[in-house]
Order: structure tokens, then sequence, then C-alpha cells
């Protein structure tokens, strides 16, 4: 009998169900971990009693699945809307919102968000798993995992194929919160409850935000002011503390646009900073607003009436959706299994929970925002998120003639799927057409020819420079420093990347020596998660962890281990080696997958990262002679115009 034992590092090898293995038995191990030593514990136990134990190399196996599915799974989110008919209507027109909104568009299924939601995956990890079920003819799994989609969909599979399957025992839930995120059952009581916390936090929330800039003295009165929507906190500290408001993601634009007599009012979104709090957030915004600058956070426009109408919407959405969810059912089949367990959470938190109730409240907030402010063009962050297209439709939906502008302000990983389209929702007519920008800002020439390959139009794009970049251009005049042996480990805001990042690295400088390990973790990432979610006391951990600007570690830097952080396509120009890792824990969401550079490597499991590691720092030869190389390729990325430091393409845009 050919058996498949699929598990991850919650595995409880002290409760291993050996009695599910015969001595007749030839046994794959599928591990959805890149911990080589738990791996090593498995082979060794199910070993004395198997015929024989493989190991099947899953990182591999999910790295390729993921380029296959990324199309078949862009192409289903554009068509499912008209597959799915409910009384001679698509699933556009059932969820209608008013006569412009779909509340479809404000779903978390049309975003497609690999970085909020884990369901792709997931879905990635299935077909692999059900690929290697078919190729080696399996005819029993032993199933060993936490996530409990990737249980219910395999349990389903085997179901439907005769499989037997058979659960390992797993270690308890972290956290638990994490167990409730993880439950998967009683989804609609489950999302309730997670609703009810939802609004108990933006209330208080609102209330804290209102008692500490509502008073302020800020007119909307001005004649043809630009609107820059923005998150906050994100600004330059130094500057802050001397009460000057200088705002990270449009470097570059405030002086310029001053002198121009040009007015500025910013939208501001509050996330959650590490580094610091609502209360000093607050504190900051007062004191620059005192300075004369008009700032108003989204939540001073929703009043106690906008969240009864979210309540009320949702309920509605609520009883559609519970009507249809059947047909949703049936339409997730993909080759010989059906995905909607995967995806479920992402269903309910759309229509039933907190993900569609705040989706309203960024539309109804923003079309307070907009009858107040006459503005002639509003310029946003493009990252193609809920909040965004609740801002175009909001727009839409009073036909103002305020002009949207999206600037694409950080690097994209083809595995970003929020950027990214079927040609046919973008060219698609009809009621309810996606969210539409009037024009897409483009930083590279990379990320321009991506909204290209999406259907942009070419009239909607353009490219200008990379202002958030902007200090790069320093570094690209000087030598590159000398390295001293030190391995940065550049953390995105993904909980899960980072944590399976971290896991290789533990697997893989287990004992290594004269060496420095730092990790910078994103400023909206919280470490402590991470360690939880890798399963590592951080008492144990002999890694620095470092806050410093990214610019201030580079140059020290030799070696960057980097996922969907644009760190990686920074660390080139400081002259490092960028490793990025294909773990069957995450999908490879590196912008520099498949980019052939001399200084870019991509490894398979710890022993190859160990491996390539000892290689680059025991090699003396000047890598130098890559500079042009790089520069070139760092220029694809992001337009980085050294003859001015004046983003003059940008100001144009403003002023067309």
């Amino acid at each position: 009998m050919n058996v498949l034992c699929v598990f991850d590092s919650s595995i409880n090898v002290k409760k291993l169900p050996l009695k599910a293995f015969g001595a007749e038995d030839v046994v794959y191990l599928f591990p959805l971990t890149s911990s080589d030593s738990l791996v090593e514990v498995l082979v060794r136990e199910i070993g004395k009693r198997a015929h024989s134990v493989q190991v099947i190399s899953s990182a591999e196996l999910v790295s390729s699945c993921a380029e296959v599915v990324r199309g078949k799974y862009l192409r289903f989110i554009a068509e499912l809307p008209q597959r799915i008919n409910v009384g001679g209507k698509s699933l556009k027109e059932y969820f209608r919102l008013n006569k412009t909104l779909s509340m479809w568009w404000l779903s978390s299924i049309a975003e497609k968000s690999t970085l909020n939601s884990g369901a792709f995956n997931a879905l990635v990890q299935l077909e692999a798993i059900t690929g290697s079920v078919t190729s080696r003819k399996i005819t029993k799994i032993v199933l060993g995992c936490q996530c409990a989609r990737i249980r219910r969909a395999i349990k389903d599979f085997c179901k439907k194929h005769l499989i037997k399957v058979r659960f390992a025992s797993t270690q308890n839930e972290r956290s638990l919160k994490l167990s409730v995120k993880n439950f998967q059952g009683l989804f609609y009581l489950k999302h309730i409850l997670i609703l009810c916390s939802c609004v108990l936090n933006i209330v208080l929330r609102t209330c804290k935000i209102k008692k500490a800039v509502g008073r302020s003295n800020r007119s909307l009165d001005r004649e043809n002011p630009l609107l820059f929507v923005t998150y906050f906190p994100y600004f330059d500290v130094l500057s802050a503390q001397k009460g000057i408001f200088r705002n990270k993601f449009f470097a570059g634009l405030d002086d310029p646009l001053r002198e121009q007599g040009r007015s500025v009012i910013w939208a501001a979104i509050y996330a959650q900073n590490n580094s610091i709090s609502l209360d000093e957030s607050l504190k900051f915004a007062r004191r620059f607003i005192e300075n004369g600058n008009k700032i108003f956070f989204i939540e001073e426009f929703n009043g106690l009436f906008s969240h009864l109408k979210a309540l009320w919407m949702m309920g509605i959405m609520v009883f559609r959706f519970l009507r249809i969810e059947g047909l949703v059912r049936r339409e997730y089949e993909i080759g010989n299994y059906n995905f909607y367990p995967l995806f479920r959470d992402e269903w309910y938190l759309s229509f039933v929970g907190k993900g569609g109730y705040m989706a309203l409240l960024y539309f109804y907030g923003f079309q307070e925002l907009l009858k107040k402010v006459k503005a002639k063009k509003c310029l946003y962050f493009l990252e193609m998120q809920i909040w965004e297209k609740a801002l175009i439709f909001a727009r839409d939906s009073l036909g103002v003639d305020t002009s949207m502008l999206g600037y694409q302000h950080a690097t994209i990983s083809r595995f970003l799927l929020n950027y990214f389209n079927d040609q046919k929702e973008i060219a698609g007519g009809g009621p309810y057409p996606a969210a539409r920008p009037d024009k897409i800002i483009c930083n590279g020439r990379i990320p321009y020819n991506y909204m290209l390959e999406s259907g942009w139009p070419v009239s909607q794009l353009e490219v200008v420079e990379a202002i958030r970049y902007n200090h790069l251009k320093l570094y690209m005049k000087t030598d590159w420093p000398r390295k001293r042996d030190v391995i940065l480990l550049a953390f995105s805001i993904s909980i899960e990347e980072s944590s399976s990042i971290l896991t290789v690295a533990c697997e893989a400088f287990k004992n290594i020596q004269d060496v420095e390990i730092w990790i910078k973790p994103h400023p909206f990432l919280s470490i402590q998660k991470v360690l939880e979610m890798a399963r590592i006391d951080p008492a144990k951990l002999d890694f620095q962890i470092k806050n410093d600007p990214i610019e201030n570690l580079l140059p020290e830097v030799k070696i960057v281990i980097a996922g969907e952080s644009g760190v990686s396509i920074e660390a080139l120009l400081f002259g490092c080696f960028v490793v990025s890792i294909n773990t069957p824990e995450r999908i490879n969401m590196s912008p520099l997958k498949h980019i052939d550079s001399r200084l870019v490597r991509t490894v398979y499991s710890p022993q190859q990262l160990r491996e390539i590691v000892r290689d680059i720092l025991t090699d003396d030869t000047s890598h130098g002679k890559y500079r042009a190389e790089t520069e070139e390729l760092v220029n694809r990325f992001l337009f980085l115009d050294q003859s001015s430091q004046v983003p003059e393409k940008f100001l144009r845009v403003l002023q067309n």
C-alpha cells in the first residue's frame, strides 16, 4: 500500500499513529514545514514499521504548482460572478448595494490578497498534495497539520476518491485568538462574534481620534486642493519631533507643491505601527494640525448613523449570502477536488463578518469626505485593496469630478494577486464594473508591464519617479562598502512568510560560527506573533532584532534573505547578495523570483541555504564588477532619476 503522510511543524511526534503504517507500506512524507530535524525524526520513527520511507521535495513541488495555479485562479475569480446565476442575476447584481456599487467588489474574494489571507497559499499546497496522491497512486493519507482548512479539504477529497484518511495528533494552538481563527465550524456564529468585537474596537478608536483631533481648526474651503490619502503614522520622525509633517510615502512632493502654492488635504487611514502607539500618533497628528497641516482621519467622517447603516446593510448581505452558499460551494471545483473549504472563511468575512462591515465604513466615510473636500485630484496608494475600491466607488456614487490617481508606491511580486486581474475584469462592461482609477502611476518599468499584462490600457498608465526610494540615488553614486559577515533576515508584513523564513534560517544556521544574523521586521509586523507561529522561544533566539532604518543597516550586510519585502531590491544597490527561499509552508513571494542576476540566489531547503551562505562568505572575489548590471536591474523595478532631485514627471501628472 502506498501511504502519504502530510504534516507540518505542529505534528506531535510523541503521539504518532504508527499503527497506521504496515510492514508492506511504502510511505511518502509530504512536509509542510522546512524543519529538516522534524523530517528526520519522522523518517526514523515511521521507518521502524514501514517497508520504506521516501521524502517528497515538497518545497519544489509547491513552488512549481504556484505558477500553474496563479493563472487558473485569476481566471476563476474573473468568471465566477457570471457563472453563479441567482434568479437571472449575476453575483455582482445579486450583491448590489446601490446603482453603482456591488458588495462583490468590496469582498476579500474579489480582492485576492495573498498577504491578508492564506487561502491561496493553501490552494497551492492542496494542488501539490492531490497531485502527489494521483502520481504515486496513494491509497491512504495520514494527516498531521494544524491548518483546519487543509484538513477539511483533504478529508473531502479522500471521501470523494475512496481514499482512507487517518488524522495524527497535533500540538495545541499558540493562543485563543489563533484557535478561534483556525476553527472551521459554526461559521455564522464565529464571524458574528468577531464582527461584534470589531465594532467595539472601531467605535472606541473613533472616539479616541475625535477626542484628540476633532476640535482642531481645519477648514475645508480651500480652492482646488489636492487630496492625498495616506496610512498614518508613516512620517519622518526627526522632522515630526520639530512639528514638521513629512509623509514618507510621498517624500519629495511636499516642497515643490508648496512652492507652486498647491494646497494639500490629507485623509489618514490609521495603521497599527510597532514603533508608535495610537496615543503617540494622535499627539503628533494634533501638533501637525496646529502647525497648519490639514490632516483628517477617515474615522472622523463616520458618525453613529454610518455604523448603523453599515450593520443594517450587513444584515441584508448575510441573508443573501446564506441563501446561495450551496451554489457558491459547487462552483469551487478545480481538477479532481473542491477547494471551497479553503475560502469559506473569506466568504463569511466578506458577507457576514467584519470584512464587509469595515468595507462599508470606508465607503460611507469616503462619501462624506468627498462631499466636503472639493478636490480636483485625489492621490492614493495603489495596492488594489478594498479601501481603495471603496474610495473610487464613493466618488462614482456621488457623481463628483475628482480625478483618482493611484500611485503604485512599493515593489510588486507576481504573487501579490491583489495587484493582478484577468483581462476580462478590466475590459468587461455591463452592470457593476470594477473600480477603475483614472490613472495608475507606476514607479518603474516592471510594475508598468505588470499592469499592461492585467489589461490596463496604456492611456491610463504612467511611469514616474519612485519617490519613496529617492534616498537610494545617493548610494548609486558611492562605492560599495567593504562588507562584514552579517546576514539580514528582512521580514515583510506577512506573519506567515516571516515565520517560514525564520524557520529555515534557524535550521540552516544552527551552530554557525563568526557570523552575525540580524532580523529587520516590517514596521507593521508583530515579531512576537512571528516567533509564536514558528514555535521559537524568544529566549533561545540568537539573532539580533534591528529597528534601525534599513539604509543604515545594509552597508554592513553581506547577505539579505527576504521574501515579499522590497528590501530585496534596495539590498542590490548596496552590493548585497539576495537569497529568496522556496518553502513548503509559504509560496515564494519575492519580487526577484525568476530574475536573472549573479547577486540573486534561490534555495529550497535549510541545507541549500547553509551551503549558499558558506560559498558567499568564503568567496574573496570582488563582486563590484556586478554593479552596472545591478543598477540596470534596480532601475527596471524603480525609476530613480539621477538627473534631478525634484520628481518632475510626478509633478506633471499632478498638474495635468
